[in-house]
């Protein structure tokens, strides 16, 4: 029963972050990284909206692919369009590029996944979803509900729910670690 509580914990832990994601602006333009904040945004958004409906069958590869192509578009956009927004981005980014986008497992892992789905048509993964409940009818009440995403790379079985918070969390720090590096924005976008 302990490890039921800490799973539930867990999980909601893990919505409440989620939750946390979704309640800030869409305003990018005021932002140090606009546009790679831009597809985080959105791909954290997707992913919650996965989760919270807990999406199989066709709503579930719309959300995955989706997900991961905008995952794997954050660095591109960091490199090819928040780069050019001054030159200390173009000094800091350009150092970020050069000694993480050929190195780093989560983007390896991005690629992996994303490249197998669009360029290949086949993403080895499954969602399911279930519930517990005790009584009958509408006496009944649900003890428990569970959401899993399952994706097979090569010869591994990958927790995708968790391993997708991981590369979240990285991105997060990466940003954030060069938002730290720049100066203010100024009222200058990008386009």
């Amino acid at each position: 029963m302990a490890n039921d509580d800490n799973e539930l914990k867990a999980a909601a832990d893990r919505i409440a972050a989620l939750q946390s994601w979704n309640e800030g602006t869409d305003t990018f333009e005021a932002q140090k990284l606009p546009q790679a904040r831009h597809y985080l945004t959105a791909a954290k958004w997707g992913f919650d909206q996965m989760v919270k409906q807990r999406r199989v069958g066709a709503g579930y590869v719309f959300h995955i692919i989706g997900v991961l192509t905008l995952l794997r578009a954050v660095p591109f956009a960091l490199n090819r369009r928040d780069r050019k927004i001054s030159p200390a981005h173009e000094a800091v980014i350009g150092d970020w590029w050069a000694r993480t986008h050929l190195t780093t497992p989560s983007l390896l892992f991005l690629k992996r996944a994303r490249d197998t789905a669009l360029k290949e048509g086949g993403l080895d993964s499954i969602a399911v979803k279930s519930e517990s409940r005790i009584g009958e009818g509408p006496n009944a009440i649900v003890t428990s509900r569970e959401y899993t995403v399952d994706l097979v790379d090569g010869d591994e079985r990958h927790d995708l729910l968790a391993k997708l918070f991981e590369i979240f969390d990285w991105f997060e720090i990466q940003l954030s670690q060069i938002e730290g590096q720049l100066p203010e924005p100024s009222s200058t976008t990008v386009g």
